[in-house]
């Protein structure tokens, strides 16, 4: 942690529990963070994200400026053409130049994604990407941007 603040001149650090190598929260301009939340009390993920979502606002709390939690749509767990199951993660979303990549599952949620980031990002083009197409390869929108051939970029 000391590391972090010193090499990047943090002044605090949120840490965010996660699940696996995945978490479903972001933490975006405007001391703002976005999480996935679960409103399907019977839904086997609840009370995953209902902790994470407890534990944001605990990490937050700490903070000497208040930082609004704001929730993304809950879609559930589908699958894919192959019987493979996905879960349906706004989430993972992307900000390249003046615009926001936003995974899509062609479920209803997909409408209130686009439409929360929207507001979270004005003015910048709100672009959704056919995410179903990766869960063949277990993978989704930002796993698939953050690999980075060995060599490009300069070590800290």
């Amino acid at each position: 942690q000391h590391y972090i603040r010193e090499k990047f001149s943090h002044e605090q650090i949120v840490w965010v529990d996660a699940c696996g190598d995945h978490t479903f929260a972001r933490v975006v301009p405007g001391n703002q963070c976005l999480y996935l939340a679960c409103d399907d009390s019977q839904s086997e993920y609840y009370e995953l994200f209902k902790k994470e979502k407890d534990n944001l606002s605990l990490q937050m709390d700490k903070l000497k400026q208040p930082m609004n939690l704001i929730p993304l749509p809950w879609g559930g767990v589908i699958e894919d053409d192959n019987g493979v199951k996905c879960l349906v993660d706004y989430s993972q979303f992307i900000v390249v130049n003046e615009a926001v990549l936003v995974p899509l599952f062609d479920v209803p949620s997909d409408e209130d994604a686009m439409e929360i980031l929207s507001q979270v990002f004005p003015g910048f083009e709100i672009l959704g990407f056919p995410s179903m197409v990766l869960t063949g390869i277990k993978s989704s929108l930002l796993k698939i941007t953050l690999s980075v051939a060995e060599g490009v970029l300069e070590p800290l």
